[in-house]
């Protein structure tokens, strides 16, 4: 555990996580141009649709939004 290569590649993972996870929260919705991981102080990067808009991960942008609250 002691080798400089061990220390580099570690370092170097964790810096990886970090800046996946910055890009993963800025990323923005095609649709509706907010964030689609995030939502206030929600962050989820396991969803499959937009947390604002309901946009589905790599679906057609230009088809219709699906109906919020039950189409209320």
């Amino acid at each position: 555990m002691r080798s400089h290569g061990f220390w580099i590649l570690t370092l170097s993972w964790m810096l990886f996580v970090i800046v996946m996870l910055i890009l993963t929260h800025e990323l923005k919705c095609p649709r509706c141009g907010q964030r689609f991981y995030a939502k206030g102080a929600d962050f989820w990067q396991m969803t499959k649709t937009c947390l604002h808009c309901g946009q589905q991960k790599y679906s057609d942008v230009s088809a219709a939004p699906k109906p919020v609250n039950g189409g209320r």
